[in-house]
C-alpha cells in the first residue's frame, strides 16, 4: 500500500503559514502605531494569536521537510539543534525588547513585524528560487 498523497501540498502550507504569520505581524505593527486608534489587549491577543497560527503551521511543515532530508540517525540532533536557534533568536527578541521603554506595544509591533518578516522572506526564498531552481 503506496503513502497517500497530501491534500496540500507542504510548500502551500509553508508559504500559507508564513503569510499568515507576516499578516499577523503587519497587524500588531499597524497597532503599535495606533493606525486602528486605541489598542487594548485583546486586539493585541488577536493580532499575536493570528501570527502563531501561521507560524505553528510553517515550523510544523518546515520541521518535517528538514527532518525528510537528513539520515534518520541524524534526526535527534537535527531536531537539537533547530530548537536551540528557535529558543535562541526568542531569547535575543525578548532580551531586546525588554530593554527599552514601553509606553505603547510598538516595540512588541515592531519585533513581531521583524520577525515575521524575515520568516516570510526565507518562506519564499527556500520555496520559490532555490527549491525550484534545483528540482
Amino acid at each position: 500500500m503506496g503513502r497517500l498523497a497530501p491534500i496540500v501540498p507542504v510548500d502551500q502550507i509553508i508559504l500559507g503559514g508564513a503569510l499568515l504569520s507576516a499578516s499577523g505581524g503587519v497587524l500588531q505593527l499597524l497597532l503599535g502605531l495606533g493606525v486602528f486608534g486605541t489598542v487594548t489587549p485583546l486586539l493585541v491577543l488577536i493580532a499575536f494569536s493570528v501570527s502563531n497560527f501561521g507560524t505553528g503551521l510553517m515550523l510544523a511543515a518546515c520541521y518535517a521537510q528538514a527532518f525528510n532530508t537528513v539520515a534518520p540517525s541524524y534526526a535527534g540532533a537535527a531536531s537539537a539543534l533547530s530548537g536551540f536557534l528557535h529558543m535562541g533568536w526568542a531569547f535575543l527578541l525578548t532580551l531586546g525588547v525588554a530593554s527599552v521603554a514601553h509606553t505603547s506595544s510598538l516595540q512588541f509591533g515592531i519585533a513581531q513585524f521583524l520577525t515575521t518578516g524575515l520568516s516570510l522572506t526565507t518562506a519564499l526564498l527556500l520555496v520559490l528560487v532555490l527549491k525550484k531552481s534545483r528540482g
